[in-house]
């Protein structure tokens, strides 16, 4: 988080670093530049989880001033301009980016700072915030839920023909999962900051789950997989394999069941329709396997 400086817009307030972005950015390549420029901590674009719309306004922009050598009027400076008015409509958007970090990361507050720091969400909720991310903030924030991770389905979408060498397949594949996996999950697809006729609205519930701990469930063949390479530092400690001696489905179908029953809220990713149709609704939640980011 980022505590403005006072002489900023809205100074004295905290918010995210950001900033306009230029007219040949993107909203991912402006936010990294701004955090880099900001807070000196550079964003692997390939770790981007989320990126949305969380608020937007429309303006009239009334242009006063037509500068002209023969215009009938002077500025201080002595430049000529005709005084007419000129109206035109716009809109502003602004862009929230959710990513996370491969390492630990040092960061340096720049002149637009005050100071910066890392905050529990329960801390960012007891400062006074910069307007636009106030009104966002709600629907920024994460719900608590288990991550299953049906890698029979990734084995099978791959069709890689790894039954004919299921282990060596495996170990990479569950490499892939442990460096992709998405720590934050969009709760849901409609539009929560912007209403249907474009006009900002204040979530009322967070907005994501937050999965601090993924299990891949693997069976069969391809029991006994483990990650081949070291896993980056934000999976470290949250990632782990849990072989079964019958299929992955059935453990997940077990562990949903039982979680369901506890309200354990769960997050199931799979491409199994017979899994989802035997899952329970309450407290369940599937996702498809391209979620993971793994470029299939």
């Amino acid at each position: 988080m980022q505590h403005r400086a006072h002489w900023t817009n809205d100074g004295g307030t905290w918010g995210i670093p950001g900033g306009a972005i230029d007219s040949h950015e993107s909203a991912i390549e402006g936010a990294r530049r701004e955090v880099e420029e900001e807070t000196a901590v550079v964003l692997d674009p390939e770790r981007v989880r989320w990126t949305g719309v969380t608020s937007t306004f429309h303006f009239t922009w009334v242009i006063e001033r037509e500068f002209h050598p023969y215009g009938p009027h002077a500025t201080r400076d002595g430049r000529r301009y005709f005084a007419h008015n000129v109206q035109k409509k716009g809109r502003w958007t602004y862009t929230t980016i959710c990513a996370d970090l491969n390492t630990p990361a040092t960061f340096h507050p720049d002149e637009e700072s005050l100071e910066l720091a890392w905050l529990s969400e329960e801390e960012v909720s007891e400062l006074p915030l910069i307007e636009g991310f106030a009104a966002a903030w709600p629907g920024l924030q994460t719900l608590p839920a288990e991550l299953y991770i049906d890698m029979g389905s990734i084995f099978a979408k791959r069709e890689l023909r790894w039954w004919e060498r299921p282990l060596k397949v495996a170990d990479n594949l569950v490499t892939e999962v442990a460096q992709h996996r998405p720590w934050l999950w969009r709760r849901h697809d409609v539009k929560d900051f912007i209403t249907e006729s474009d006009l900002p609205h204040t979530p009322s519930e967070p907005g994501f789950w937050w999965t601090k701990n993924a299990v891949a469930v693997q069976g069969g063949k391809i029991a006994g997989a483990q990650q081949v390479k070291p896993l980056p530092f934000a999976a470290q400690g949250c990632f782990d394999t849990v072989d079964v001696k019958g299929t992955a489905a059935d453990k997940i179908a077990e562990i949903g069941s039982y979680n369901s029953a506890k309200g354990i809220e769960t997050v199931v990713v799979t491409e199994d329709e017979d899994l989802i149709n035997r899952l329970p609704v309450e407290y369940l939640h599937v996702y498809s396997i391209d979620t993971l980011g793994i470029d299939f």
